[in-house]
């Protein structure tokens, strides 16, 4: 037992060190250029450490947003009203402004996208009652919220100068709410 959780505190140290490894690079070389061999070095790990954990750079990106972008959303998933919402996820948004720019100024938000898209799915199916609606149009609203939620945050990131996260949260409260209203007057009318 006790080899066994060695073994994984190891697993979880070289994991740790090379994503910190391929975020440090990110910061001054492009993300195509950097090589396992680079980050293998700087983690001070071998190349079977890498492989043993990750399948390819790309995959050191997605395993590490994964966890954190669910355990977000779940953080404010089990917040009671609207006003700790908008405050938890402005606080979670400050914790990872710098690696999301890292990732978006690397044009590899297509990496994040994905699991952003999963994790406000799963938000929006425990914040709102979808029994009065279609799958359709079930469908179609979570992905224009989830695809205009992930619209903003980038803008916001590109130009931070006019608009504090905060204020951005409470333009995203506005829009979801009139979506949500919209959604509701149109089929009570229709």
């Amino acid at each position: 037992m006790a080899a066994t959780i060695y073994s994984q505190t190891i697993k979880s140290d070289s994991k740790q060190f090379i994503t910190e490894s391929l975020f440090s690079l990110m910061e001054t070389n492009k993300f195509s250029d950097i090589t396992i061999s680079q980050i293998v070095k700087k983690a001070g790990v071998s190349r079977m450490a890498f492989y043993r954990n990750f399948v390819s750079t790309e995959d050191v990106i997605i395993q590490y947003f994964d966890p954190i972008i669910e355990l977000s959303f779940s953080k404010v998933i089990n917040t009671a009203n609207q006003a700790t919402k908008l405050t938890q996820l402005t606080i979670i948004f400050d914790e990872l402004t710098f690696i999301f720019e890292l990732v978006i100024n690397q044009s590899l938000d297509y990496l994040i996208r994905p699991i952003f898209e999963s994790n406000i799915q799963h938000f929006y199916d425990q914040l709102i009652d979808f029994s009065n609606i279609s799958a359709d149009e079930q469908t179609y609203y979570v992905t224009f919220m989830s695809s205009g939620v992930y619209a903003l945050w980038k803008t916001w990131l590109s130009d931070r100068s006019q608009v504090t996260i905060e204020k951005l949260h409470e333009i995203l409260f506005k829009f979801q709410t009139s979506t949500i209203q919209a959604f509701n007057l149109e089929y009570l009318q229709g």
